[in-house]
């Protein structure tokens, strides 16, 4: 078999023979050393590409410095939730919830405070707060 027979979605025959995936295109490995040089270290090492390499690879995203983590997806989700609970304002002093047994002032354009208002358009406990 000729390495450079392809098939109908141009992916090599050899590769497919061998049961081989597709990673990255050359583009995309240009980029990646283009970014590892510019923003991380100059001339790089072969540690930071194939970390880069990887990173890429697991995140569809670029390496940010070197040994980066992404935050996972539970602390992302808590994130948004803090960010979104955060904006809700403040609890009025002279109006206090709906809610029965709460004893803590509405926030505005809501009937409830900032817990029960997160409770109700979040759909879950709210965890700030309690």
């Amino acid at each position: 078999m000729d390495e450079t027979e392809v098939d109908e979605e141009d992916f090599p025959l050899f590769a497919k023979q061998k049961e081989l995936i597709d990673t990255l295109d050359c583009s995309t490995i240009e980029d990646i050393i283009k970014v590892a040089r510019r923003d991380i270290q100059d001339p790089p090492s072969d540690n930071l590409f194939f970390e880069a390499f990887l990173y890429y690879y697991n995140y569809d995203a670029f390496l940010p410095e070197i040994g980066f983590k992404p935050p996972s997806t539970d602390q992302i989700l808590f994130k948004l939730d803090l960010d979104f609970y955060n904006q809700l304002g403040e609890e009025s002093a002279e109006l206090p919830c709906k809610k029965a047994e709460c004893d803590r002032g509405k926030i505005a354009m809501s009937l409830y405070c900032k817990v029960h208002h997160f409770e109700m358009v979040k759909n879950k406990q709210c965890p700030f707060n309690h």
